[in-house]
């Protein structure tokens, strides 16, 4: 099989929808006894030829998604696994559209279930983290913070925006099994850092199964754009476009990786 410089997955077909929308000629792609669909595009970026790898999960959860990434890792050796999709944001730190990228990211259902000595129920926290490596942190952070790429990934969307600017961020995400829309369990996963600005349900499991998957050095991200913020008022209105504004920003990225990661 052929090796590809970037892979991008996604949970939900919808997401991929948005990836696949970048121009990079996509085209389909099936491998005998294997059922995903993969998409297979190119682009240039200081005149070399980049190869992408696209496939969706298509249902939600950490399970699905890490057997996905787990093959694309093993089949196709990209140098950066990106996931790219939606995510709920934390109220007042973030705005709808805005792009996070996780880091860290952990397992928020992680710990366990005991009692106290009164017997009450207690769930002791103990997570494992994935951090991303100083040099990609760094490049996130740098194109997170560019008014250029900014205000460009706004202008480019043709239809409404939600109210106030277009930010990225890097930051913690916390991933977990359950879609969450109950601002009293939100606050609960908001408490296990106080620096938590999104939640998601598979981020953490991409970031553990690029790291088990090869011995050869990979570098793996999640990107995921806010649709909503985890409570009573939760809406699909915003998702398209939080799958348009991750996607922006992974193509992005892969326009600069060579160029800042040799």
């Amino acid at each position: 099989l052929p090796s590809f410089d970037f892979a991008v997955i996604t949970a939900l077909s919808s997401e991929l929808d948005a990836v696949l929308k970048l121009d990079y000629g996509w085209e389909k792609m099936r491998l005998k006894g294997d059922p995903t669909l993969y998409y297979k595009g190119r682009f240039e970026a200081d005149g070399t030829r980049r190869t992408v790898i696209a496939a969706s999960a298509l249902q939600k959860g950490m399970a699905s998604s890490a057997a996905l990434a787990s093959k694309l890792v093993l089949k196709f050796q990209p140098k950066l696994l990106a996931m790219a999709g939606i995510c709920a944001g934390v109220r007042g730190k973030v705005g709808l559209g805005d792009v996070i990228v996780g880091n860290p990211t952990w397992d928020w259902g992680s710990g366990k279930h005991a009692e106290t000595e009164t017997g009450s129920s207690v769930f002791r926290l103990a997570p494992k983290q994935s951090e991303l490596s100083v040099g990609l942190a760094t490049l996130c952070d740098e194109i997170a913070r560019s008014p250029e790429f900014l205000k460009r990934v706004r202008a480019e969307w043709e239809r409404g925006v939600p109210p106030g600017e277009f930010r990225g961020h890097v930051g913690p995400m916390a991933s977990g099994a359950s879609v969450i829309a109950n601002s009293s369990v939100g606050k609960e996963i908001a408490d296990q850092n106080k620096d938590l600005i999104a939640i998601e349900m598979e981020a953490f499991a991409v970031m553990v199964a690029a790291e088990y998957s090869t011995t050869s050095p990979i570098y793996s991200v999640a990107i995921k754009s806010v649709c909503d913020f985890a409570d009573a008022d939760k809406d699909d209105n915003w998702q398209p476009y939080a799958a348009y504004t991750s996607a922006s920003f992974a193509d992005e990225l892969f326009r600069s990786f060579f160029r800042a990661l040799k």
